[in-house]
């Protein structure tokens, strides 16, 4: 009998653990999709404002008369604030500096000691924290600062709305240009 209970505290341990071990994936795969969405993005922002000084170029090569009244000077303060959402979004954190914060921030005391399924319990908390709950999101329509805040989906948010912007600013500049010529 009393084999019986140990095989069944055992099978027990290995559910626990198996349970485990697919939550830490889960977390993970979520985690690697907001990574890969936020990288998306951040491409996109970089090269933006090269597209719009060679698409001012072309307007402004292709136009035979070219006003510079006030539709000439919004679309150059368009390209201005292009360049700094661009910027201000390219400074946001990455996701190596949100792990580590989050990580000084745990306790890590026997850490290397955790048995599988106390390993396993930290990290899905870990990833928790660095994938946020969703109800942290404040000032998504600010420039990001460096400072390591908010958690990935919020970032993923705002790199969204910072691409958006950047574009909107591009097509708006865009759109002015042809009128001015």
């Amino acid at each position: 009998m009393h084999l019986g209970i140990s095989a069944a505290r055992r099978r027990a341990t290995d559910d626990e653990l198996a349970v485990r071990k697919l939550t830490y994936e889960q977390a993970a795969g979520e985690r690697d999709r907001i990574r890969s969405a936020r990288a998306f993005f951040a491409r996109q922002l970089g090269p933006l404002p090269a597209f719009a000084g060679i698409s001012v170029a072309l307007v402004g090569a292709l136009s035979e008369k070219f006003d510079e009244g006030w539709q000439f000077w919004a679309a150059l303060a368009c390209l201005v604030g292009m360049l700094a959402v661009s910027f201000g979004y390219s400074r946001m954190p990455p996701y190596r500096e949100l792990r580590a914060d989050r990580v000084r921030k745990a306790t890590k005391e026997g850490r290397d000691a955790l048995t599988p399924a106390a390993w396993y319990g930290y990290e899905i908390e870990l990833e928790r924290r660095i994938y946020g709950t969703g109800d942290e999101r404040t000032r998504l329509w600010w420039l990001p600062l460096r400072k390591v805040e908010g958690s990935l989906a919020e970032q993923l948010d705002k790199e969204r709305i910072g691409l958006f912007v950047a574009q909107g600013l591009f097509l708006a500049a865009i759109v002015l240009l042809l009128f001015a010529r």
